[in-house]
């Protein structure tokens, strides 16, 4: 969680890892990171989508550790403010965003039944301030009699509303409802009992927080606080020149993009011109050889009805005429077709039809080795044409 001091103020703002603007009504996982209630809120609402909510569990944001209900019962709708506050936050801030001042001073119990109210007591066990209303609860509850409740200090008695904020038991990340007792100097671990019990029984060096605490120079403290300062100006560092490397990626996106555009374009202009050329240069050719193959089936036609009209002549005769005028008719009309024939054949060349074939498929590589594409091939074929011999 990032943090900074406000410029001309005591007060530290925090800022969340979802949204990464400062902290509204600040909500800790168990895992310790935490988020807006408002942000966590959509965070598990979108998580969800296509889920059953019997069995969901979602992932922190930062960790990836799974987190289910945290409250038996709670809708899922509701689970982001039943997590539970985080009060070092709150403590270290005197309002925040979005809030009424002082309302980070409030019972947290009174804040939930949208009360409230002004803290004045810590409950260790639910790890949350409490006012003294919530305190009495607290000795009437069975369950809650055990609960170990301390007095929330006054940092400034001028200021009611400057609490010092509680020695507040630090949860464990790894065993639910336990907390840290024990550092182990082997290790330099927080420890639960569990914890120490499962993992640590062996260390030599295990030492109780309130002991170790007191022998902690403010040194050490300085320096850690020194390290991260370091360690921020580094990461800012980071996020800087990340940041200009996408501006200059983004850039240079843009510059691609209008230059492929510009050199496509200027293709396209170069196919269309090639196009246009080829197209009539083609269609020329065409309307030539398609005219001329027209011409020659009229003339076909033509040739059909005299031979049509010929043998119907010369049937009729050699049924109803004359053996003279059936010799002379027959010749006649021998003579018409075998003079037609000829004047065809004159004018229709023998070497046949006219068929296309073209290569389509390497027109670009044609435009760009000759700035042209390549004509139609002619190819010539039988025309099926049969030369007729008279008796």
């Amino acid at each position: 969680m990032a943090a900074e001091k406000k410029e001309g103020g005591g007060n530290v703002n925090f800022s969340c890892t979802i949204c990464l603007e400062l902290i509204v009504k600040p909500r800790c996982l168990p895992c310790a990171h935490t988020f807006c209630e408002e942000c966590l809120h959509t965070f598990i609402s979108r998580a969800a989508i296509g889920k059953e909510e019997d069995n969901f569990k979602f992932k922190c944001p930062v960790c990836r550790r799974l987190t289910g209900c945290p409250e038996q019962g709670v809708p899922m709708e509701e689970w982001a403010k039943h997590f539970a506050a985080n009060t070092l936050l709150n403590s270290l801030t005197k309002s925040t965003v979005g809030q009424p001042q002082g309302t980070c001073n409030m019972c947290a119990i009174c804040l939930r039944d949208d009360k409230q109210v002004k803290a004045e007591s810590w409950c260790h066990e639910c790890q949350e301030m409490i006012c003294e209303t919530c305190k009495g609860l607290h000795k009437i509850v069975v369950t809650l009699r055990k609960h170990k409740i301390t007095a929330l200090a006054l940092k400034n008695k001028t200021q009611s509303e400057d609490l010092q904020f509680p020695d507040m038991d630090e949860p464990c990340r790894s065993h639910a409802g336990k907390f840290m007792e024990v550092f182990c100097l082997d290790h330099e671990k927080l420890c639960c009992s569990v914890c120490f019990a499962t993992k640590h029984r062996h260390c030599k060096h295990v030492e109780a927080l309130e002991d170790i605490a007191k022998e902690m120079l403010k040194s050490n403290v300085d320096g850690n606080i020194e390290v991260l300062s370091k360690l921020a100006k580094v990461t800012q560092e980071t996020i800087d020149h990340k940041e200009q490397t996408i501006r200059e990626i983004n850039a240079k996106k843009e510059t691609i993009l209008t230059n492929v555009s510009t050199e496509i374009e200027n293709l396209k202009s170069k196919l269309d011109e090639c196009q246009q050329q080829f197209e009539k240069t083609f269609l020329k050719t065409h309307d030539e050889n398609e005219e001329k193959l027209v011409q020659c089936v009229l003339d076909l036609k033509r040739y059909l009805l005299t031979a049509e009209n010929g043998q119907a002549l010369l049937s009729a005769v050699q049924r109803k005429g004359s053996a003279k005028q059936t010799f002379v008719t027959a010749i006649k009309t021998i003579d018409d077709i075998e003079e037609q024939f000829q004047q065809f054949k004159a004018n229709y060349s023998e070497d046949g039809d006219i068929l296309y074939e073209h290569d389509h498929t390497t027109i670009l590589k044609q435009v760009c080795e000759k700035n042209k594409i390549n004509d139609v091939t002619e190819v010539a074929r039988p025309s099926g044409m049969q030369s007729t011999e008279f008796g």
